[in-house]
């Protein structure tokens, strides 16, 4: 049982880092903690906590940081690579498709703060 307690309260401290270290959705996250070995209950309780609001701040700023390295590339392509690139990040493809319609909608600038 203790061990049980330990276990979970890696999870989310896992879950908590991998947050701060690198903008990065649910499916990269719960990927890295499967493999740093932690059963998939424990995975499930710790991203449990995760509210998905977090998350689309984390792809905002993620496409931003993207957005700033394909300035010559035309809007449709642009497009496609962050989207792209969310999704390979672990993004909910709902996520990533929702972060790029802002974007190219221009619903959101890309100056405009998001903490």
């Amino acid at each position: 049982e203790n061990k049980y307690l330990d276990d979970a309260a890696t999870a989310r401290t896992f879950c908590a880092e991998l947050m701060r270290r690198k903008p990065q959705g649910l499916r990269a996250i719960r990927a890295e903690l499967y493999r740093r070995g932690l059963d998939r209950t424990l995975i499930d309780d710790a991203v449990k906590e995760l509210h998905t609001q977090d998350f689309g701040r984390q792809a905002l700023n993620a496409a931003r940081r993207k957005l700033h390295t394909l300035s010559r590339q035309p809007d449709d392509v642009k497009a496609k690579k962050i989207y792209a690139f969310l999704v390979q990040r672990g993004f909910e493809y709902e996520i990533a498709r929702d972060t790029v319609r802002r974007l190219v909608r221009g619903v959101v600038s890309e100056d405009e703060p998001t903490d």
